[in-house]
């Protein structure tokens, strides 16, 4: 097991933000682009060149909490106040357990 399956393992199980605050940090982006749509992409591919494990975009991560949700979008629509999240049907497996 290499250090980013460790690290993603152990972010999932010590991981104490509530989703309360993963809310407040898609309403305060909402507040600063009330009259437009924002578009997070989440990562569609592994994190780079030579790495075979998933890893996700960080904003993504920052605003929804969700680690392993490739090629997902988040929409956040000003104009409603409303978040939207797209997520993509996948029988991939991302970094399975040894």
């Amino acid at each position: 097991m290499n250090l980013d399956a460790l690290a993603l393992m152990l972010l999932a199980v010590l991981q104490t933000v509530p989703t309360s605050e993963y809310r407040e940090r898609r309403e305060r982006l909402l507040a600063r682009h009330a009259d437009g749509i924002v578009l997070i992409h989440a990562r569609s591919t592994a994190a780079g060149l030579g790495a075979h494990c998933f890893k996700q975009d960080a904003s993504f991560f920052y605003l929804t909490g969700l680690a392993s949700q490739p090629s997902a979008i988040l929409a956040l629509d000003g104009p409603k106040g409303e978040a939207v999240l797209f997520v993509a049907h996948s029988t991939l497996l991302f970094c399975p357990a040894a």
